[in-house]
């Protein structure tokens, strides 16, 4: 008897440091998550935060590019030049107004949605996008010979590289 009385006892103390040992180990996993929950979230509003700070400094980057894009296009106003000037005033305007309105992944969610429905107008946007860049690269590059002295189209690229060459210098060292 004494001896059953012994094991139920043992019997007893197991279940309770089982049982104790159990709920140790539920609140160390509680703690854990509500921890790696904390972090989560601190990571997740620390991103944001510097995602919103990016799409601000690009959004005013368009909007003093735009700016100064108007100011070139009005001394031009008469010539191409000055009337293509005011169409990517126009356009960095509203690209500047679209990034401040929307967030981040509202910007790319929409990107996305876009080249989805339009593939092809995605498509040849990015390569125009590439193709006038590349352009007004080269054209600010060189020295000479992309300007001509008939004043015909590649002179016309040649001072819109010109511009965009000095604005992008002019930002620099602003």
């Amino acid at each position: 008897m004494a001896h059953d009385k012994v094991r139920k006892t043992v019997e007893d103390a197991a279940t309770r440091l089982k049982a104790a040992g159990a709920e140790s180990i539920e609140g160390v996993k509680e703690e854990a998550r509500e921890a790696l929950g904390s972090a989560k979230d601190t990571v997740v509003t620390e991103i944001r935060a510097r995602a919103d700070a990016g799409r601000d400094f690009l959004a005013d980057k368009a909007a003093d590019a735009a700016e100064r894009l108007r100011v070139r296009a009005a001394a031009d106003a008469t010539a191409l030049r000055g009337r293509v000037l005011g169409i990517i005033a126009s356009g960095a305007s509203e690209l500047a107004r679209d990034l401040r309105r929307q967030s981040l992944p509202t910007l790319l969610a929409e990107t996305e949605a876009f080249s989805r429905r339009h593939p092809g107008a995605f498509v040849a946007g990015a390569a125009l996008a590439g193709f006038t860049l590349a352009r007004f690269g080269r054209a600010s590059g060189a020295s000479g010979p992309a300007t001509s002295a008939t004043g015909g189209p590649d002179a016309t690229a040649g001072n819109l590289g010109a511009t965009v060459s000095d604005l992008h210098s002019s930002q620099d060292g602003a």
